[in-house]
C-alpha cells in the first residue's frame, strides 16, 4: 500500500514540474527566428525532407506565427488509431507514433484483460477441485489488477497533467533566417551614450561626428555597437561594403535591402505618388546596388534633381486646378503620400529568368521583414488597382507629404527618408 502511494506522489511531483516551453512574447514574431508563418514554413527548402507546421499563438504572440518542423512522413505498415478512434495510416515523427502505439496497446491490453476474465470464470465454473478454482481466481485477479493499471495509468496522468500522455516530448523548432541590418546610431534615444569605439573610447557629445559607416560602442541598456549614418547635404548613409571608402551615395531618400537568398531585388525600385483622389505617378525609378548578387546586400538611393524633376510631373488636382497653380495649403490636399514599388525577382530565383514582378511597398515595411500591399480583393499586382484600392490603402502605409518633400528639396534640418528592406520569398511569391 505504501508502495502505491509513493508511485501516485512520484507521478505528482512529476506532473507539477512539467510545464510548457517559455515562450517569447516579449520579442516580436517577425524578429523571433522560432516563428514561422505558415506560408513561409511550406516555403523552406530542406530537399528531401518535408516540413511540418503548428500554430503557437502563445510562444509566437499572433495567430498567424507557429513553429516549423522538419521531418518526413512515414507509411505505416500497420495502421494504428487517433484517441479518438480516427485511421491513422502515416506519422510525421517518432513522437506521434510513440502516442498512437501507446494508445494500441492500452487498448490491447485491455481486451486481453477482459479475454483473461472470461477464461478464469469459465475455468471457475468447469471446475471440479478447490486447485483450479484458486488458478480461476488468481486468472480473475491478476487480469482486473493489469485492467486498473492499463486504464488507471492513462486517467491518472490525464488528470496530472494532460502533456504526460500527449508525450510532448522536445523536438528540434526550425529556426527562420532573419537579416540583421545595421543599428544605425541616429535611431538610437538622445538620452544614450555613445563613444567612439575602441577601449578607451570618448564620448560622442556631437551626433553630427557620427559618421556614415564608422562603428560606435553604445552604453546602456542598448549597450553594443551601432553604425554612424551621418552624410553631408543631399546624400544618403549606405553602408553596405566595409571596404567601400565612401558610403554616402547621393540621394535624400533611399536604404538597404537584406534578403533570404532567394528573394531579392533584381532590377529597380520606384518612388511612386498617390494623388487623394486615386491617380498615381512615378517620382524616380532607379536601379540597385549590386541587383544581380541575390546573396549581396543591396541598397537604393533616389537622386535628389531626378525625384524633384518627377515631383513635377504629379497629376494631382483640386477643384480641377493642376498641382502647379494650386496654394501651399491645397498642395497639402492634393497629395495623398509615397509608396515604393520594388521588382523582386521571380520565383525560378535566377537572374534574368522568368517575368519578374513589382510590388508596393510602404512604409511599415522599413522595419522587420517587407510584406507586399494588398489590393480590396486581395491582389498585389498594383497595375490593376483601381482608384479605390489606391485610396483604400492603411494611411500609416504612406511616405508623408512633407517628410518626402522636404527631404528632397533638401530643407535646413530636414532628415534624409530611410527605409531598410528585408525580402523573403515566403512574403513575395511569384504572381
Amino acid at each position: 500500500m505504501h508502495r502505491t502511494w509513493r508511485i501516485i506522489l512520484f507521478f505528482a511531483v512529476l506532473g507539477a514540474m512539467v510545464r510548457p516551453l517559455p515562450g517569447q512574447a516579449d520579442v516580436a514574431p517577425a524578429q523571433n527566428p522560432v516563428c514561422w508563418t505558415e506560408k513561409q514554413c511550406a516555403h523552406a527548402n530542406l530537399g528531401p525532407l518535408e516540413t511540418h507546421w503548428e500554430k503557437a499563438v502563445e510562444g509566437c504572440g499572433g495567430v498567424e506565427w507557429g513553429h516549423c518542423y522538419a521531418g518526413k512522413r512515414v507509411a505505416l505498415q500497420i495502421h494504428l488509431a487517433t484517441p479518438r478512434g480516427e485511421d491513422v495510416r502515416e506519422v510525421s515523427d517518432l513522437r506521434q507514433y510513440i502516442v498512437l502505439a501507446y494508445v494500441w496497446l492500452v487498448r490491447f491490453a485491455a481486451i486481453l484483460a477482459v479475454v483473461v476474465i472470461m477464461a478464469g470464470g469459465l475455468m471457475w465454473i468447469t471446475s471440479a477441485g478447490a486447485g483450479r478454482i484458486d488458478t480461476a481466481k488468481q486468472w480473475i485477479r491478476n487480469a482486473l489488477i493489469g485492467l486498473l493499471l492499463s486504464i488507471g495509468s492513462y486517467v491518472l496522468l490525464q488528470t496530472i497533467n494532460p502533456d504526460l500522455v500527449q508525450l510532448s516530448l522536445p523536438r528540434t523548432m526550425m529556426l527562420r533566417p532573419i537579416a540583421t541590418g545595421q543599428k544605425f546610431c541616429s535611431s538610437l534615444p538622445r538620452e544614450v551614450e555613445i563613444r567612439k569605439f575602441g577601449p578607451n573610447g570618448s564620448i560622442v557629445t556631437d551626433r553630427s561626428q557620427l559618421k556614415c559607416g564608422q562603428i560606435f560602442t553604445v552604453i546602456g541598456a542598448s549597450s553594443g555597437q551601432c553604425t554612424g549614418d551621418v552624410c553631408p547635404s543631399g546624400e544618403v548613409c549606405l553602408p553596405i561594403d566595409s571596404s567601400d571608402p565612401n558610403p554616402c551615395k547621393k540621394g535624400a531618400f533611399g536604404g538597404t535591402i537584406t534578403n533570404d537568398g532567394d528573394a531579392f531585388i533584381d532590377n529597380n525600385i520606384r518612388l511612386m505618388g498617390v494623388c487623394a483622389d486615386g491617380r498615381t505617378w512615378t517620382v524616380d525609378d532607379v536601379d540597385v546596388v549590386d541587383a544581380d548578387d541575390r546573396h549581396a546586400k543591396q541598397a537604393y538611393a533616389f537622386a535628389v534633381q531626378s525625384a524633384i524633376q518627377g515631383l513635377g510631373g504629379m497629376p494631382c488636382t483640386v477643384n480641377g486646378k493642376s498641382y502647379n497653380t494650386l496654394s501651399l495649403t491645397e498642395r497639402s490636399q492634393a497629395v495623398r503620400g509615397f509608396l515604393l514599388a520594388a521588382e523582386v525577382n521571380d520565383e525560378g530565383g535566377t537572374f534574368g529568368s522568368g517575368s519578374d514582378d513589382f510590388f508596393l511597398v510602404g512604409k511599415k515595411s522599413c522595419s522587420g521583414e517587407a510584406r507586399p500591399i494588398e489590393s480590396k480583393g486581395g491582389e498585389t499586382d498594383f497595375d490593376d488597382f483601381t482608384a479605390s484600392d489606391w485610396l483604400a490603402i492603411p494611411a500609416e502605409e504612406f511616405f508623408g507629404v512633407g517628410e518626402v518633400v522636404d527631404a528632397l528639396f533638401q530643407k535646413p534640418g530636414a532628415p534624409v527618408v530611410r527605409c531598410d528592406l528585408n525580402v523573403t520569398r515566403a512574403n513575395f511569391d511569384d504572381r
